[in-house]
């Protein structure tokens, strides 16, 4: 049974049993699950499930219970389930030669895979089944560090329970009797070298592995090698008996002298324990006498503290009463100040009210004297006015008549309508015929960018591809921008930087035999480059991006000479190697040698063809070295319509050579993109365009001379009509001046013949009465000045009363304080003393259990610990001297 989610799968051998027909009974029977379990042999794999394991994201495998075969093309993942038998039953990826991590064997962009493989039970004596074991190892990329290989990312669990490495390979090898690491039992396809290079013995000892579960066979063998070794080391001698005995001796002496000195490490050890039990009473004593000492201290400053508690009471009375003092003075300052303040206020506007009477004083005096200089001043200014009235009318005498200048300004103004509307219409073609132009410019543009872009390989081939591979384009733009972060310049991808080919059959060739990996593959010329782009690009920004290093270019060499070349083109059609048939920079060429041999791949024809199949060209010609020795030969033909690529490998168990033809596809992504008859219709679309261009440009420099001349006397006749609209402006500013004139001199006369008696008589009372208010004003002023200087005295003995009773205040706040900070200090030397006496008295306890884990403290036992060092220094010292001479 096969269930995958990938198209990678190859089918097992694992053959199915039909139901048999429903009317008749003649068909076979299908077993039942007991009869089909009883078929499977100890150890044997009954189901192989693989998620996210290289190219199988999910697939189950049922194998039956005897011979199974994977058959299926290269690539499809027949090695894989090979790969995943051995890591699942506890190998490590060197046992298969591909990796040396097992994080390598995850799907690509995956972070996790498993792989479950289910076992047939063992039999115990009696021949009944065990439990079937099912054995999963769960692979994280995220585990194991890069040093250890990965050895930290495999999790191993056993019918889900979770166990290590050791114990699945206990259970395989002890209960099942696998060895996955014996090649004769599991020989993977990158381990056949090794297996062929055993000898007889080596293959022997494997064999004596595999046929044995408990390996007594190879026991045997190497304790048969053992005592042969033996038998013939040994002479019998008696010289060799005494040498022995001899030995025996000085090693019985060396027996004694340890002995002697185990003595004497057991009574250091005993002294050991005894300075062990006085170091604890002694810890204990100290401790109790640093709790007496700590309790007395907490008694003084507790009884310091009581004191400065009571001396703080009348400090606090003090000042009690000296704070009602200041606020009984301070209430009669501020009735005091209010008291000034309101006097001062009154004064202040007693005398603003005097200054705006003086004021009013002032202006009715000036009032008087002006009436008198104004009837004179109002004289002068008839006579003035008198004379620009007479200015005015002279200089409007002098300008033109009115009626003339308007004739002229009319008639400048028709012709200028005229050439305005006939401005109008030639404006109009010039403008259609300017955008005609331009609009066959701009289409003329268009279709030569247009045909530059048909005729550019390069950017065809990239829209193709990025049309494709989105992740590609993506990569691409991220490197283009960033080329100034790389030490040299990055190129690529491949497909890109190809120029040139032959033809289009070159292109299917080299698409065909190039990996599509290799052509989207970036080529970068050092390491530190390539680290750098695999990390911007792949780590941190999770593109999917091929790079390949190229940091030299060598000669290709070439699989034949320059004789057999030329006999091959001669005799067999063959023409050129591949890559000569290419055009592209230097390190793509290098890069596509590398990865793909396209120096070593022919290009043949309808001969070459012929000779393949006539003349057994692969195998007598393009296989064979001129030495006679074989190699890989690669050549594509072709037979009508058709290539064909021919590829011939040397086995590598037979050493025989095998022949593969494939047929070429045409190519997709190096194709020319571009119809040649589209290309042709596109230039004659040009062309047609310039020709076009070519009659009307004149047209268009005609209208724009029209355009220029009507604009040239269009701007005469507004000229004109703007001089002569000038001349009216003037002649009508002129008229205006002389009726303002007369009319302000009329007004002046009226001014200068009016009465003023009445007006003066009116000013001269009220002066009167401003006189007398100013008068009373200055009386009420210094009566208020008197009422300040009062409250200011006064306030002025407050203010020295005053300074005597704050300095008083003043020392008193200061001696609370200082006592206040006195008791708080006193008060945190009591804590920190109380703290640490709970604390020595808490560690009592547990200091003297401590000694007494020792045993009880017997009389017998006190004398001898008395005569000991009764410091814990001495007894530290003496201490390390002992362990010293144990660890010596």
């Amino acid at each position: 049974r096969v269930n995958n989610t990938t198209p990678e799968v190859a089918p097992t051998g694992a053959m199915e049993l039909e139901e048999p027909p429903s009317g008749g009974g003649g068909g076979p029977k299908r077993p039942t699950p007991e009869e089909s379990a009883a078929l499977f042999e100890p150890g044997s794999i009954r189901r192989v499930r693989l998620k996210n394991f290289l190219t199988y994201a999910d697939v189950e495998f049922c194998p039956g219970p005897r011979l199974n075969i994977v058959i299926g093309p290269n690539g499809t993942g027949k090695s894989t389930i090979l790969c995943a038998i051995c890591l699942g039953l506890g190998g490590e990826p060197p046992l298969l030669g591909r990796a040396d991590d097992a994080r390598t064997f995850i799907m690509h962009e995956k972070d996790h895979a498993f792989i479950e493989i289910e076992l047939a039970p063992a039999r115990d004596a009696d021949g009944n089944p065990g439990p079937v074991n099912t054995i999963r190892r769960h692979i994280d990329r995220s585990k194991g560090t890069e040093r250890g290989r990965g050895k930290g990312a495999s999790t191993f669990y056993i019918n889900r329970d979770v166990v290590n490495k050791k114990e699945v390979r206990k259970l395989v090898e002890e209960t099942y009797h696998l060895a996955v690491d014996n090649l004769c039992t599991f020989l993977p396809q990158d381990r056949v070298g090794s297996f062929s290079g055993f000898d007889a013995k080596q293959l022997l000892q494997e064999t004596e592995k595999s046929l044995s579960g408990s390996k007594h066979l190879y026991t045997q063998h190497l304790e048969l090698i053992e005592m042969e070794r033996e038998i013939r080391q040994s002479t019998g001698s008696v010289e060799t008996i005494g040498d022995k005995l001899q030995q025996l001796e000085e090693e019985a002496q060396g027996l004694e002298l340890q002995k002697e000195r185990m003595e004497e490490r057991k009574e250091a050890e005993k002294q050991i324990e005894l300075l062990e039990q006085k170091k604890a009473w002694l810890k204990f004593e100290d401790k109790r006498n640093e709790a007496n000492r700590l309790k007395e201290e907490r008694n003084q400053s507790k009884k310091k503290l009581t004191d400065a508690r009571k001396s703080l009471q009348p400090l606090l009375q003090a000042q009690s009463e000296v704070k009602v003092e200041v606020e009984r003075l301070n209430a009669n300052r501020k009735e005091l100040e209010g008291r000034q303040k309101r006097s001062m206020q009154a004064q202040g506007k007693a005398i603003d009210k005097y200054d705006k009477v003086n004021d009013t004083i002032e202006e009715l005096l000036s009032d008087l004297n002006e009436i008198d200089s104004a009837q004179r001043t109002a004289q002068k200014k008839v006579d003035v006015q008198k004379k620009k009235v007479a200015e005015a009318e002279a200089k409007l005498a002098e300008m033109p008549n009115m009626e003339t200048v308007e004739k002229e300004f009319a008639d400048a103004a028709n012709e200028a309508k005229r050439v305005r509307l006939e401005f109008t219409k030639v404006k109009g073609d010039l403008h259609r015929a300017t955008a005609a132009v331009k609009e066959l410019r701009s289409q003329a543009k268009r279709k030569e960018a247009q045909l530059e872009k048909m005729n550019d390989e390069k950017a065809q081939r990239m829209e193709r591809i990025f049309s494709r591979e989105k992740k590609l384009a993506d990569s691409y733009d991220w490197i283009k921008q960033n080329q100034k972060q790389f030490r040299q310049p990055v190129i690529g991808p491949i497909i890109a930087e190809i120029t040139d080919v032959d033809n289009e059959n070159v292109a299917a060739y080299l698409e065909q035999h190039v990996p599509n990996a290799t052509l989207k593959s970036y080529v970068v010329q050092s390491k530190e480059d390539y680290n750098l782009l695999y990390r911007e690009v792949r780590t941190k920004r999770k593109m999917p991006i091929n790079i390949m290093v190229v940091d030299e270019i060598t000669e290709p060499r070439r699989p034949h000479s320059d004789q057999k070349m030329a006999m091959l083109k001669r005799d067999h059609g063959v023409i050129k190697y591949l890559d000569q048939a290419i055009t592209a920079p230097d390190r793509v060429m290098q890069a596509m040698r590398n990865a793909a041999q396209i120096h070593t791949v022919l290009i043949g024809s309808e001969r070459t063809e012929k000779s393949m199949q006539q003349r057994n060209l692969m195998d007598d010609v393009l296989c064979k070295r001129e030495d006679g020795s074989l190699q890989s030969g690669c050549v594509i033909t072709v037979q009508g319509k058709h290539s064909y690529k021919h590829s011939g490998q040397i086995s590598r168990y037979s050493r025989e050579i095998f022949t593969r033809t494939d047929e070429i596809p045409p190519a997709r992504l190096l194709k020319k993109g571009v119809n040649p008859e589209a290309v042709a219709e596109l230039q004659r679309d040009i062309d047609g365009i310039r020709a076009d261009l070519q009659q009307r440009i004149p047209r268009q420099k005609e209208e724009e001379e029209k355009h220029l001349a009507l604009q040239a006397e269009g701007q005469d006749f507004t000229k004109r009509r703007d001089v002569a609209k000038a001349k009216k402006q003037n002649i009508a500013n002129a008229q205006r001046k002389v009726r303002d004139a007369r009319v302000k001199l009329q007004g002046l006369e009226e001014d200068a013949s009016k009465d003023t008696n009445a007006e003066k008589n009116d000013i001269v009372k009220n002066l009167m009465k401003a006189i007398t208010s100013d008068i009373k004003l200055l009386d009420t002023a210094g009566s208020h000045y008197d009422e300040v200087m009062k409250a200011s005295h006064r306030l002025c003995g407050v203010k020295m009363n005053d300074s005597g009773t704050m300095e008083r205040k003043r020392l008193i706040d200061e001696a609370v304080i200082d006592k206040e900070n006195e008791s708080v200090a006193l008060e945190q030397a009591y804590q920190e003393v109380k703290q640490q006496f709970d604390e020595a008295k808490k560690a009592l306890p547990g200091l003297k259990n401590e000694a007494l884990k020792f045993g009880e403290l017997t009389e017998e036992h006190k004398v001898t610990l008395e005569a000991l060092p009764q410091t814990l220094d001495e007894v530290d010292a003496i201490l390390a001297e002992a362990y010293d001479k144990i660890n010596n």
